[in-house]
């Protein structure tokens, strides 16, 4: 198994901007339209906007208006992105807004698996099983957030396959996975702070993900 760099998504000039419009500070009902501003780039079919909601895989919306239903009551919190087509994601600190907010009742949840403002990394590719000829040239792209991935004083992030380290990376950009064997895949990403330790809350940086590569 390979892991390979993969050439920068173009970026425009002047940079795209993600902004939530919405005003967060009330009680908000368990269905909620968010509305996002997004400057210098248009949201359509090839430019999306990804939203993470609490521990959930993220959804992607092809309009500014992003409806999402059935909320339980309580803490939440909403990460969006801005996502190409490709499913790679936009890396720049302008394309991407994270917030908090209470649906129906302030309840209070000392223990959760998902806290405002803590270092993270977010898997964004591979989402779905593969045939074999997908998997031969995998898309590896994550979102990163609350920290610097930086060879020299920076977090750093581990890539393990089935358990086992096929590499680590030192820079934020999207990488290729090659010769990935067929079958059930584990993939996970394992961040990993300035001090050599691993970064294993909350539990969405942490869990592996889990999918299929076709036999043939």
């Amino acid at each position: 198994i390979t892991l390979k760099k993969r050439a920068d998504l173009e970026i425009p000039d002047p940079p795209p901007k993600l902004t939530l419009l919405n005003d967060l500070s009330p009680l908000l009902p368990a269905t909620v339209v968010f509305s996002f501003q997004v400057d210098n780039i248009s949201v359509d079919a090839d430019t999306n906007i990804g939203i993470i909601l609490d521990n959930n895989y993220y959804q992607t919306f092809t309009t500014n208006q992003c409806q999402i239903e059935k909320m339980g009551a309580g803490y939440h919190l909403l990460r969006a992105f801005l996502l190409h087509s490709s499913g790679e994601a936009y890396k720049l600190p302008s394309c991407w807004v994270e917030c908090e907010f209470f649906v129906l009742k302030e309840r209070v949840q000392l223990e959760r698996g998902y806290m405002f403002g803590s270092p993270s990394v977010t898997l964004l590719s591979p989402r779905t099983d593969l045939s074999r000829a997908q998997a031969s040239r995998l898309l590896l792209d994550f979102f990163v957030r609350n920290c610097e991935i930086n060879e020299v004083r920076g977090f750093s992030i581990k890539v393990l396959v089935n358990s086992k380290e096929i590499g680590v990376i030192n820079s934020w950009c999207a990488y290729e996975l090659l010769h990935l064997p067929a079958g059930d895949v584990h993939l996970q990403l394992v961040l990993i702070n300035p001090h050599g330790d691993e970064v294993d809350r909350p539990p969405y940086v942490y869990d592996p993900f889990r999918f299929r590569i076709a036999l043939s």
